[in-house]
């Protein structure tokens, strides 16, 4: 009975064994699954060519969106990335860049619902760099925001950003130095993101949905892009809990603003046509809008009488666009890369744009502030007596 008794146990113990066996297997093969899970909250940008970054410094960046109190419920806010360039300085042109791709290619970043997802990017050591410059798509989603305003309206924001959005230091350059870990955070104010005035002058669509895109609430376009950037900074995660906390986002410890495409240009010594053919987006049917609203602003219009003097430019340039965009695509077939062809493209399309002033003089009913235009009772530019017989009689 003995004998019996201990062979049960014996034969028990053994299916204990064989039992933890398997479990630990499941559950080898279950981590092993979350490892894997866990590496796709990660997106290494590196220099093209580079396999391991060799003296490269690992810079994260993760996007925190403070979720204040906000007339608008934001339930998706999501950036469509194509790369990273970092242009150098002095020079701090474009086109001087050191530019950070990802092996899996553009990819979407949704700041609300994917949190935990960072970009780690190898940068080279001991450089000065003039900005951080955020690529957006340029054929897909650039930007996309969805949300639910106080009256339970419905408002979507598509915009191209003219490609990018760059971060400027607060001081200086940027510089990244052997040994120092840089954990950095994009924190993106959501209550800031739309003025709240502006919501009341939206029209909204058929199905009462407001939305701002190339087809809806044009006018509002440079402005929202403009207001989105300004929410937006960076800063020093020093305790790594992935959280802008309130001292990290206080002014003096702030280690970026975000501006917008033709603002970061400008700041690294651009002229103002440089820097509109530098952020010309393909396939932007707003670039007249943009062209048009950034001469007015910069001559001392008023945002409201900018968006309304504004509000019909581009409707006329289209000619010009497509240009451009064959311009664009040629250049990419040929293997140019994207910062290239953006600025041979927008190169086209500012000399398309002169030429058909040079035809055709604008109104002084649709000009921009001090532009030469018929009906001024001035002959001068693109005015003859052919086209313009009211100043040129």
């Amino acid at each position: 009975m003995m004998k019996h008794t201990l062979l049960i146990l014996c034969l028990l113990s053994l299916m204990l064994i064989i039992a933890s066996c398997e479990t630990d297997s499941n559950d080898s093969v279950a981590d092993g699954d979350s490892d894997a899970e866990s590496a796709l909250d990660i997106i290494v940008l590196k220099m093209g060519g580079s396999n391991d970054g060799g003296n490269a410094i690992e810079v994260f960046l993760a996007f925190d969106p403070i979720l204040v109190s906000s007339a608008i419920t934001w339930s998706e806010i999501e950036f469509g990335i194509h790369s990273v360039g970092l242009p150098k300085s002095p020079a701090c042109g474009i086109a001087d860049s050191v530019m950070l791709t990802s092996e899996i290619g553009p990819f979407s970043l949704d700041v609300i619902n994917e949190p935990n997802l960072n970009l780690k990017m190898l940068v080279p050591p001991e450089l000065d760099f003039c900005s951080m410059n955020v690529l957006l798509n340029t054929s897909a989603l650039a930007f996309h925001a969805e949300g639910v305003v106080a009256d339970n309206r419905r408002i979507v924001i598509d915009t191209t950003f003219s490609g990018l959005f760059g971060f400027t230091p607060k001081e200086g350059q940027f510089r990244w130095q052997a040994g120092n870990e840089y954990q950095w955070l994009a924190a993106l104010d959501v209550s800031a993101m739309l003025p709240l005035d502006l919501i009341d002058e939206l029209e909204p669509d058929s199905e009462g949905v407001l939305r701002i895109d190339a087809e809806h609430n044009v006018a509002f376009i440079v402005q929202v892009e403009e207001s989105i950037s300004r929410a937006m900074m960076l800063v020093n995660d020093s305790n790594r809990n992935g959280v802008a906390d309130e001292e990290e986002r206080r002014a003096g410890t702030q280690i970026g603003d975000a501006r917008s495409c033709v603002d970061t240009c400008l700041e690294n010594g651009g002229d103002e046509s440089t820097c509109r053919e530098r952020c010309f987006a393909p396939n932007d049917s707003t670039a007249g809008l943009r062209a048009c609203y950034m001469k007015c602003m910069d001559n001392g219009g008023e945002e409201i009488d900018c968006r309304q003097q504004c509000a019909d430019a581009g409707q006329n340039d289209k000619a010009c666009r497509d240009s451009a965009n064959d311009t664009y695509e040629g250049c990419i077939e040929n293997g140019d890369d994207e910062i290239t062809c953006r600025e041979r493209a927008g190169e086209v399309y500012e000399e398309c744009l002169v030429d058909q002033t040079a035809d055709e003089p604008i109104s002084c009913d649709d000009a921009e502030p001090d532009m030469p235009c018929c009906g001024d009772d001035i002959c001068d530019g693109p005015e003859t007596a052919d086209n313009c017989a009211v100043d040129c009689s």
